[in-house]
C-alpha cells in the first residue's frame, strides 16, 4: 500500500493540463506567441473565442483523466477499496 503502481504517471498528465491553462489562462489575451509569432495573427475574433473554448475543454478533460488515472493507481496499489474506486467520479 505504497502507491506507484503506474510509477505515477497521472502526475505528468496533469503537468501537461498545467502547462497548457498557464499559455491560455487570459480568455481576454490578444496575442499568444508561440517562437516569436501569434499564432491567432489571421484569426477572427470568434476564431479565436472558439480556440479557447476547445483549449479549455481539453484542460478540463486531461485534468479529469489524470484524477481517474491517479484514482486507480491508488486502487492498483491497495490505496483504496473497490467500493471507493467505483465511487469515485
Amino acid at each position: 500500500m505504497s502507491g506507484g503502481h503506474y510509477d505515477y504517471q497521472y502526475s505528468r498528465i496533469n503537468t501537461l493540463a498545467d502547462e497548457i491553462e498557464s499559455e491560455f489562462i487570459d480568455y481576454k489575451q490578444t496575442v499568444i506567441k508561440n517562437d516569436g509569432y501569434d499564432i491567432f495573427e489571421n484569426a477572427t475574433v470568434d476564431q479565436r473565442i472558439d480556440a479557447f473554448i476547445k483549449i479549455n475543454k481539453l484542460i478540463f478533460d486531461l485534468k479529469e483523466c489524470a484524477h481517474r488515472a491517479k484514482v486507480l493507481e491508488w486502487f492498483m496499489s491497495g490505496d483504496i477499496t473497490l467500493k471507493h474506486f467505483l465511487n469515485e467520479k
